[in-house]
């Protein structure tokens, strides 16, 4: 097996992730910290920049997640595919984009309500929906630029790891 080989379809799995609706890797889980906790969501991956290595996800400005990011831009994303047994875990630095407006046009009407949703999330309501839609559009995008990425196939006849660290261009099979 090919090492160079065995990234690179790992990082195409992901970017397949973005344009097929069945791929188990569209919706990684997203890790962040606040320092005291660390907090795990599944996302939606929107849109993948092969050359950067660096997915983007919307968000509700609101959300955890900004905070959390916005004072500590390290994240983890996990990806798992049960059918393939394979596992791809990356190390990423994130931030907010400034000009959303490009991202906003590209969802439709109902996406862009469950950006204006009111209260925002995570505050505490008298039953389920008690909730309502304003006309404050708080979406948000965060760019997630991958740092380095490990690399896990499951298998019977034994298992395969590597890593990759994109800042230093390197990478190396390593024990499983």
């Amino acid at each position: 097996m090919n090492l160079v080989n065995f990234i690179d379809s790992a990082i195409k799995l992901i970017q397949r992730g973005v344009v097929d609706r069945k791929s188990f890797f569209r919706h990684p889980v997203l890790a962040s910290t606040d320092e005291q906790n660390i907090f795990q969501r599944i996302v939606v991956m929107r849109e993948f920049d092969f050359e950067k290595k660096s997915i983007v996800i919307f968000t509700d400005s609101k959300s955890q997640k900004v905070g959390q990011i916005l004072n500590h831009p390290e994240c983890s994303l996990l990806f798992w595919d049960p059918r393939k047994k394979l596992q791809i875990s990356v190390q990423s630095k994130s931030h907010i984009e400034i000009d959303s407006s490009h991202y906003w046009s590209k969802i439709n009407d109902r996406q862009q309500k469950d950006y204006t949703v009111n209260p925002p999330p995570k505050s505490e309501i008298k039953a389920h929906d008690d909730y309502e839609f304003s006309d404050q559009n708080r979406f948000t995008v965060i760019n997630l630029t991958f740092k380095s990425m490990d690399v896990l196939q499951l298998s019977d006849q034994g298992h395969i790891r590597a890593t990759h660290d994109f800042e230093n261009n390197s990478q190396s099979w390593v024990s499983p």
